[in-house]
């Protein structure tokens, strides 16, 4: 009995796809507390969540483009730009006319990082401008494992260059 309870244990302890949360289910900061970034991965601390929701409050009020940023400890069965792709969806993120919706998700199991623009903006950011975005300002951070700092100097890029 005991055994069968320590294997129990590890199995959930330690197993990525029970920390899942399906992309339908990742509560919108938007509408449940009026911010846009929402950290459900775990992997910002209260500075970081404050500093790039912030930026996204800034980028709203001088240009009207939304940026939500995401964390998630799995990505499913998912790429990262389609996960991306379908919360931005489901959250309405950018304003509908104007498609100028941005979104950032990292994912924390599968360490992947990607960022989701919605048409209004793919002149501004292009898919080549995303890649250089990330390996200039996401990835050198994440790779030390400082995803605060990462996700804060990512989300300041795209801001500038839509504003």
């Amino acid at each position: 009995m005991l055994r069968r309870l320590l294997v129990l244990f590890f199995l959930f302890s330690f197993s990525p796809k029970v920390l899942a949360i399906p992309f339908d289910q990742v509560p919108n900061p938007q509408s449940e507390a009026g911010r846009y970034v929402q950290d459900s991965g775990g992997v910002l601390s209260p500075d970081y969540e404050n500093l790039i929701d912030n930026i996204s409050v800034y980028l709203e009020g001088l240009t009207s483009a939304e940026m939500a940023v995401v964390t998630v400890d799995h990505l499913e069965h998912y790429e990262v730009k389609d996960y991306a792709q379908k919360l931005a969806e489901r959250w309405g993120v950018g304003k509908k006319k104007a498609k100028n919706g941005l979104i950032i998700l990292l994912s924390r199991e599968d360490r992947k990082v990607a960022i989701q623009v919605g048409y209004g903006l793919e002149e501004i950011i292009t898919d080549a401008a995303s890649g250089q975005l990330l390996d200039q300002w996401a990835v050198p951070y994440l790779r030390e494992n400082k995803n605060g700092r990462g996700l804060y100097e990512l989300a300041k890029a795209p801001a500038q260059k839509v504003a």
